[in-house]
């Protein structure tokens, strides 16, 4: 659906390891940036599994689209360039968010172990879930990461609604502790569907239900049609909202500055190109 082939998977490759070391390596903590303190941790390790269960794979969905908001604008330089694949940046993001669901995944494995809990066959479903919400987190990136071409606000509401969202989504709590007229809608939210209906099932040692399975698919097949239609469509205006949007950055730098005459002198003529 975007044009992607073998030969671009190195390029791919390569933004993966520079997001991973941008968030990683790059942010002072090492490997032990990611956030790990749960609440809940001092309490019985059931209970950190459940919280682990739901706060992994929001790691995953709630950094992919974070990231990858800005991706497109970041790399202007080098999406202006016809070889370069412009879908790369926000694809890298949305996988380089998957190491710290890997993370969470990796403290439950340890918990089970304390526990004594041995694997169980149904967590073979487990690539089939993880790769549902890839396509659900993919599809969000493509668009939003195409419309903060254009809306640069988009960027700062992101984080707050992915606020209110984290804060609407049975994670931290059971959904029985929404009114009873508004749980069927909450059980349709495809965090709850991956946390609960799906991970915690499969740790639990049950395979999830072929309905939640469905519903999750259907909402990642919808995201990533809708984002690739956005991507497809816009796509061909980047050029010129780009360079549109370096000559904005140029100006205000310029102004920050104190207005360089000179600097303000080739972004003019950069914009009459």
């Amino acid at each position: 659906m975007l044009g992607y082939s073998f030969a671009d998977l190195p390029l791919l490759r390569r933004f993966v390891a520079m997001s991973l070391y941008d968030r990683v390596m790059g942010s002072g903590l090492g490997i032990f940036g990611f956030k790990a303190r749960l609440g809940g941790a001092e309490t019985s390790l059931t209970y950190v599994a459940w919280l682990i269960s739901g706060y992994a794979p929001w790691q995953a969905i709630g950094k992919g689209p974070t990231a990858s908001v800005g991706s497109i604008v970041g790399n202007a330089a080098l999406i202006k360039n016809l070889s370069f694949r412009a879908e790369s940046p926000p694809l890298a993001a949305v996988l380089a968010a998957l190491v710290p669901f890997a993370v969470g995944l990796v403290y439950l494995a340890a918990i089970f172990a304390v526990e004594g809990v041995a694997p169980s066959m149904s967590w073979l479903a487990m690539p089939v879930v993880l790769a549902l919400q890839v396509l659900l987190v993919a599809g969000l990136a493509l668009a939003l990461s195409t419309i903060n071409v254009f809306l640069r606000d988009v960027a700062l509401v992101l984080p707050n609604l992915l606020l209110v969202l984290l804060v609407a989504t049975a994670i931290f709590y059971p959904i029985d502790m929404f009114p009873e007229r508004l749980r069927p809608v909450a059980a349709l939210n495809s965090i709850h569907l991956i946390a609960e209906g799906c991970l915690a099932r499969l740790l639990r040692g049950a395979w999830p239900s072929a309905m939640s399975l469905a519903v999750l698919g259907g909402w990642g097949l919808l995201c990533f049609a809708v984002g690739a239609f956005v991507f497809r469509r816009l796509k061909p205006l980047f050029d010129n909202r780009l360079r549109e949007v370096v000559n904005e950055d140029r100006h205000a730098g310029a102004k920050h500055r104190g207005g360089s005459p000179a600097l303000e002198a080739v972004c003019r003529l950069e914009a009459a190109r």
